[in-house]
């Protein structure tokens, strides 16, 4: 079994032995078999090896998931042959991003707001009476918008 990572590309090199035919001549491919789709990719001979290049298969994940059949297919004029077959597992790797945030911008969100008002009252004796009234806001509960999604 072959494994690779979805991230990145991979590139697989097959010797064979041709006979009976010119090996320029032969046009072969690599395919990836799932339930539901098969995917070809070209592939070149060089020498007695036939090369073939997989881009990175991030975006095809969830079409190629867990186990899948692969062969690689020659056409050799009106001969068809599959000199190779085996199962492939695609391991979807697991990838983080973060973006900065000024703290100047978190520190505005997360600093308090008071709002004051004075009041002038008179009492039973004429003289002023000042209150001040302080409306302190709510705490403010700050999710990231990854988690509020669940």
């Amino acid at each position: 079994m072959i494994t690779f990572k979805s991230d990145s590309p991979k590139k697989m090199k097959f010797n064979i032995g041709v006979t009976g035919v010119d090996p320029a001549a032969l046009i072969s491919k690599f395919t990836l078999i799932s339930e539901n789709v098969s995917v070809s990719f070209p592939a070149k001979m060089i020498a007695n090896d036939i090369v073939v290049e997989i881009p990175a298969l991030e975006k095809a994940v969830d079409i190629f998931e867990g186990n899948i059949s692969a062969k690689l297919e020659i056409i050799a004029g009106d001969t068809y042959i599959t000199p190779w077959e085996d199962t492939v597992k695609i391991d979807q790797v697991v990838k983080v991003e973060a973006t900065i945030i000024e703290m100047e911008e978190i520190e505005k969100k997360l600093k308090p707001e008071i709002k004051a008002s004075i009041i002038a009252e008179l009492d039973g004796l004429n003289k002023k009476k000042i209150i001040i009234k302080e409306d302190k806001p709510k705490a403010k509960k700050i999710v990231p918008k990854w988690l509020k999604d669940k």
